[in-house]
């Protein structure tokens, strides 16, 4: 049977197309929160795992810590099952989840070289980044920023390489509703591209080999042993990929509670300003006093 067409050519961390009647992510959160059986938590991987990878691997390169990152990420999204408001979307929120884990762990990265530098310790000089390893960084930055509504497309149609209908019967939304947001997002992306160095977006508009979709495939040992760590209910403990599910979400939780605060002194000001304007409002006007003595 001919393979429907694809939303775009050939892209980084594709996936298989899924047959006829194969749970919906929506559906295999649902089952996991009922019986976390490692099974379901193997398709989830497997799913997106290509996809997952290639956020790691783009923004840290082929090392250690892209493994890591990428056992982090779906421990994340184990924690979470419960919780999240929109499973139909599993695919755009682990991109974002494997966005911000592997920008901390690059970050982390680079205060430890630091340190080390500062002692005089000899470290191997980081390879100088190509052209092309900067325009996946920036690709994964200006995709991260879109609205979620034209990020999901782009994640299952070009990262994922779903077709539309695939697409449409994950997201739970009407075939041209994607086709027309993922056409919108495709224009977001490049206008925001063209703006950052005049770069544009050979790999989505012009289907170049840029983010070669092989180079992201996570090997079965990876999927094999993420699929262990994930599924105990905590990780395991002291295992790099704990270290960082745990570290995002005290990060997490330390930002609710900046935006909590912002909110509420927002609201203090906003009264303690009204009433400043129903003080002066009401205090009494004094004028001219009539009579007394007057100056020749």
């Amino acid at each position: 049977m001919t393979r429907p067409t694809l939303c775009g050519p050939a892209r980084l961390g594709a996936v298989d197309s899924l047959p006829d009647g194969a749970p919906t992510d929506a559906e295999l959160l649902a089952r996991w929160t009922i019986h976390p059986d490692p099974a379901i938590l193997e398709q989830l991987v497997r799913r997106h795992g290509g996809m997952v990878f290639g956020v790691c691997l783009r923004i840290l390169g082929h090392s250690a810590d892209a493994d890591d990152a990428f056992q982090a990420t779906f421990l994340v999204l184990v924690r979470k099952a419960k919780t999240l408001m929109q499973p139909g979307q599993v695919a755009g929120w682990l991109y974002g989840v494997a966005f911000r884990i592997a920008r901390r762990v690059r970050a982390d990265r680079a205060r430890r070289r630091q340190r080390e530098e500062s002692m005089f310790i000899d470290t191997p000089a980081p390879p100088p980044p190509d052209d092309t390893s900067d325009l996946r960084r920036v690709l994964d930055e200006e995709l991260d920023r879109l609205p979620e509504k034209y990020r999901l497309p782009i994640v299952l149609c070009e990262l994922e390489e779903r077709t539309l209908d695939e697409a449409a019967r994950e997201l739970g939304w009407p075939k041209g509703t994607v086709a027309g947001r993922l056409s919108r997002g495709r224009d977001l992306l490049r206008r925001r591209l063209s703006r950052r160095r005049g770069l544009i977006l050979p790999v989505i508009m012009l289907g170049g080999p840029v983010l070669p979709a092989a180079a992201a495939t996570p090997s079965d040992t990876l999927v094999t042993s993420t699929v262990i760590v994930v599924a105990k209910p905590n990780g395991e403990v002291g295992h790099p990929a704990t270290v960082l599910a745990d570290s995002l979400a005290r990060d997490s939780a330390a930002r609710r509670g900046r935006l909590l605060f912002a909110a509420l002194l927002a609201v203090l000001l906003s009264v303690v300003g009204w009433q400043s304007v129903a003080v002066l409002t009401a205090a009494p006007v004094v004028g001219p006093t009539t009579g007394g003595c007057h100056p020749n």
